[in-house]
């Protein structure tokens, strides 16, 4: 993810060398890749205008692959994906500043639910629910009691729900390779909403592609935070960050960082 953002970032300074404002520039990203754009656009405000993105997330508290998480030196360290996260939630949580961004979340996303992402009260953030049932959907304190058996949550052992998704390598929830993921504290009466994978297919789908762009019911949300965000657009005098975006990261000695 550090990585990725900074590739990014040369990529846009690369776009405005060619002559593109930075007023007309916008990131738009899925799961980790919009993660990836709101840490850049938190590490250097002025680089670009806004982000869009659909269910951003890093590290889903709600997921948890079958493997144990290692440290940089390859040695077993089960708190290390808990830790990540933490630091992460904290960088875009209330003390961020302006993010800029148009976020589409979705019930009961597999990797986190829309009330628990850590910018949803950020007033820069315009955080948009599909569907919108028109009520709040609040995480429970435990699985179902029908699904709920012991195993890794969150890096360490926990009860978590024994509803298994495999993934297309189709593999023994036994093997290291981290290839299938428990959908964690899916509430009663939520398994078949949860079965739907909301994090990786609702956001392809016709019905939803329509109703973020049916100006009918005024739901152009794209069209309208572009617009709004070009007109709000102010840069003056812009100096680029000389840090990089996961400088706020207190990694270890032995973990180099991306340059």
């Amino acid at each position: 993810m550090c990585k990725r953002a900074v590739a990014i970032g040369k990529l846009i300074e690369a776009k405005v060398s060619q002559g593109y404002r930075r007023k007309n520039i916008f990131l738009g990203g899925h799961s980790a890749g919009a993660w990836t754009s709101l840490l850049i656009k938190r590490h250097d405000p002025g680089k670009f205008n806004g982000v869009i993105a659909v269910a951003p997330a890093f590290n889903g508290q709600r997921s948890e692959r079958f493997c144990i998480a290692k440290d940089c030196k390859g040695e077993i360290d089960a708190g290390k994906r808990a830790w990540l996260r933490a630091e992460n939630n904290a960088h875009l949580g209330s003390g961020a500043p302006r993010l800029d961004a148009l976020v589409f979340a979705f019930h009961c996303d597999r990797f986190g639910w829309p009330n628990e992402y850590p910018f949803a009260a950020n007033a820069s953030v315009s955080q948009i629910t599909y569907p919108d049932f028109g009520r709040g959907v609040r995480p429970p304190g435990s699985c179902d009691p029908k699904f709920a058996i012991s195993g890794f949550f969150d890096g360490i052992a926990g009860e978590v729900c024994k509803k298994i998704e495999r993934d297309a390598r189709n593999r023994s929830s036994n093997s290291p390779s981290c290839s299938r993921k428990r959908i964690a504290y899916c509430p009663a009466g939520w398994t078949g909403t949860c079965e739907l994978d909301q994090h990786t297919k609702v956001h392809h789908s016709q019905a939803f592609q329509d109703w973020i762009n049916d100006p009918a019911n005024g739901n152009e949300f794209v069209r309208i935070f572009i617009t709004k965000r070009r007109a709000a657009w102010a840069n003056v005098n812009y100096q680029p960050r000389k840090t990089a975006p996961c400088d706020f990261l207190p990694l270890p000695a032995q973990c180099q960082r991306s340059k």
